[in-house]
């Protein structure tokens, strides 16, 4: 065991990208293989909760040529963050999160495009205001703005 932690994943089309980082100060991690987000998922998701697992990252797959997308989560233990909760599969959720953001959690994880996104959201993290661009193109105008 040479420390490696997963730090953040993407993917589209069936390929994926995975990045490890040692001295994380993350506790053990478990993954899921990209497959839809189904009960049987959200089922061991929460089963990872009550392990003191959170969701420290998230990757999509929005494969054209597949009828249901493939979603990669990636549980932590030791990672700070505390109560978490995630959006279904759809357009970006703007009302949710304003929600979720009203009762003190942060957008902690985000993957997909278009109609196909999944937000993660999370007390017991550093994040202080907060702001996501709107859904669409590369936001840079946007960005520069926030700079």
């Amino acid at each position: 065991n040479s420390g490696f932690r997963i730090t953040g994943v993407a993917g589209w089309k069936n390929e994926w990208v995975v990045v490890m980082n040692t001295e994380t100060k993350f506790g053990a991690q478990r993954y899921t293989l990209p497959t839809p987000l189904n009960d049987s998922r959200k089922e061991w998701i929460k089963q990872r909760w009550n392990e003191g697992f959170r969701i420290t990252s998230v990757g999509g797959d929005d494969d054209p040529e597949q009828e249901e997308d493939g979603w990669l989560f990636v549980m932590t233990q030791n990672s700070g963050l505390q109560e978490q909760t995630f959006s279904e599969p759809g357009p970006w959720p703007a009302q949710w999160i304003e929600e979720n953001s009203k009762n003190g959690f942060a957008v902690t994880s985000v993957a997909g495009c278009n109609d196909h996104v999944i937000v993660v959201m999370s007390k017991g993290t550093t994040l202080k205001e907060q702001d996501s661009s709107p859904a669409g193109l590369y936001p840079v105008d946007w960005i520069k703005e926030r700079w």
